[in-house]
C-alpha cells in the first residue's frame, strides 16, 4: 500500500491529503490517528472518532485490510462500506471484520457503528496462503477409510501465527464434504481454504444360505433367510421363470414361499441401500420341487391253465396327497397300469375307484410254462412320481 493514505472523518466530509493526524474541529472530539503506511512493518494503527471513519488509500491485489472496532457499553453492529463499489461487511464491534482487495488501485472504506465513539485497530498486507494436499480436491473415499488430512499456511506480509485444520478426513458418512484450514498471522490477517470430497457408500454383499433339496410339492412354507452384510432388511421377489412356487408371503418375522407344484422356484434377494451404504447386487437362489410320491402294489397271479385259458393281472396304485396340515395315502384312479412279463408288455389296466388296475390276457406257450413273475409300472403324471411293483407269477 502507497504511503498516500488519506483517513477523514465522515462527518465533518474532510479529506486532508498528506494528513497524518486528522483532527476533529471540537477538542472533545478524540484523534483520528494515521499510520497505515508502516502497517507492512507490523506496526498497529489506532483508530478513534465520535462519527464515521473514512479510510482511503492505494492497495494491491491480494492484499487484506483488517478491522477491529470498539465501541461502549454492549457489542454493536459495524458496518464496513467500500466506497467505490464492493461488498459490504458486516460485523460486531470487539470482532475483526476483513475485506480483501480483488483489483490493484485507490480504494476507500466508511466505517459506521451504531453506537458512538468508536475506536479500534486496522491491519493491511498480503494474507499467509493454505494449501491442501489432502484431502485432494474432489477426491473420493471409502466410508470409514482411515485418512490423515496435509496442508500448510505460508506467510504472507506477516509472520503465522495459527494453521488450524482437522487432523483426519471426516469419513463417518457417505456424501458430500468440506474440509476447511484457516491461517492467521500476527497482525489478524487471515485466508481460509475449503477443499471439497466425497465419502462414497460403503458396499454391501447378500448371502443365501445352501438351497433346499429333496422338496416335494404340497402347502409347506420355506422361509427365505438371505442376509445382507450391512445388516439391513433384505426383500425378495420370485422370478417369472418360476414354475413350482408363489410368494413370497409373510412368514414370522421373515418371508416364505409357498411350494405348491413340481417345478423350478427362483427367488431374488435384493437390498436398496441407504445413507451409508450402496445397494447390493441381487442374488438369487434356485432350487426343484419335485413330485410326491405314488405306491404300486402287484398282486400274486395265477397263470392261465397250458395257455388255454387266459391270465389276469392286478396291481393297486395309492398316492401320497395332502390333506389339510399333513398328508394323506389315497387310491388314485383313472391311471394307466402297465403290465410286462419278460420284458414283453402283454396288457395294460386302468385304475378304478379303489386304485385297482386289472388286465387278461393269454400269454402264450412260452411264458405259460417259464415265467415266475411279471412287473407293473405306473409312468406317473404332472403330480406324482412314477412307481413301479413286481407280482409273482405261479
Amino acid at each position: 500500500m502507497k504511503r498516500s493514505l488519506l483517513r477523514t472523518l465522515a462527518l465533518l466530509g474532510l479529506v486532508l491529503p498528506g494528513a497524518v493526524v486528522l483532527a476533529a474541529p471540537s477538542s472533545a472530539d478524540p484523534e483520528l490517528s494515521t499510520g497505515c503506511t508502516s502497517l507492512h512493518l507490523n506496526e498497529a494503527s489506532t483508530l478513534s472518532s465520535t462519527g464515521d471513519i473514512v479510510i482511503n488509500g492505494d492497495f494491491t491485489a491480494g492484499e487484506q485490510v483488517r478491522f477491529t472496532m470498539t465501541t461502549p457499553g454492549t457489542p454493536a453492529l459495524v458496518v464496513v462500506a467500500p466506497q467505490f463499489g464492493g461488498d459490504v461487511v458486516q460485523g460486531t464491534s470487539g470482532q475483526p471484520m476483513r475485506y480483501t482487495i480483488s483489483t490493484s488501485g485507490s480504494h476507500a472504506f466508511r466505517l459506521t457503528t451504531s453506537q458512538s465513539p468508536q475506536s479500534g485497530t486496522l491491519a493491511c498486507g498480503i494474507p499467509p496462503t493454505v494449501a491442501v494436499s489432502a484431502p485432494a480436491p474432489g477426491a473420493t473415499y471409502a466410508a470409514g477409510q482411515s485418512v490423515a488430512t496435509s496442508f500448510t499456511c505460508t506467510a504472507g506480509t506477516n509472520a503465522v501465527a495459527a494453521c488450524d485444520g482437522p487432523a483426519s478426513v471426516d469419513t463417518a458418512t457417505a456424501g458430500a464434504h468440506q474440509l476447511t484450514v484457516v491461517a492467521t498471522d500476527t497482525a489478524g490477517l487471515r485466508s481460509v481454504r475449503t477443499v471439497s470430497y466425497t465419502v462414497a457408500k460403503k458396499p454391501q454383499t447378500i448371502t443365501f444360505p445352501d438351497a433346499p433339496a429333496g422338496l416335494v410339492w404340497g402347502r409347506d412354507r420355506i422361509p427365505l433367510t438371505a442376509y445382507s452384510s450391512s445388516g439391513l432388511p433384505v426383500t425378495y421377489a420370485l422370478d417369472p421363470a418360476s414354475t413350482g412356487c408363489s410368494g413370497p408371503y409373510p412368514y414370522f418375522f421373515n418371508q416364505a414361499v409357498g411350494i405348491e407344484r413340481p417345478g423350478t422356484c427362483i427367488v431374488h434377494a435384493d437390498q436398496a441401500g441407504n445413507d451409508e451404504y450402496d445397494a447390493a447386487p441381487t442374488q438369487q437362489m434356485s432350487f426343484t420341487i419335485g413330485k410326491r410320491p405314488s405306491y404300486l402294489a402287484a398282486a400274486k397271479v395265477t397263470k392261465g391253465l397250458l395257455n388255454l385259458f387266459p391270465t389276469t393281472f392286478k396291481a393297486t396304485l395309492r398316492v401320497d396327497d395332502v390333506m389339510g396340515p399333513g398328508s394323506v395315502v389315497r387310491p388314485h384312479a383313472g391311471q394307466p397300469v402297465v403290465f410286462t412279463v419278460d420284458g414283453d408288455v402283454v396288457c395294460t389296466g386302468t385304475t378304478d375307484v379303489n386304485g385297482e388296475a386289472r388286465c387278461t390276457t393269454k400269454l402264450g406257450w412260452t411264458k405259460t410254462v417259464n415265467a415266475t413273475g411279471y412287473t407293473a409300472t405306473w409312468a406317473g403324471d404332472d403330480l406324482w412320481a412314477a412307481s413301479t411293483a413286481t407280482g409273482v407269477l405261479k
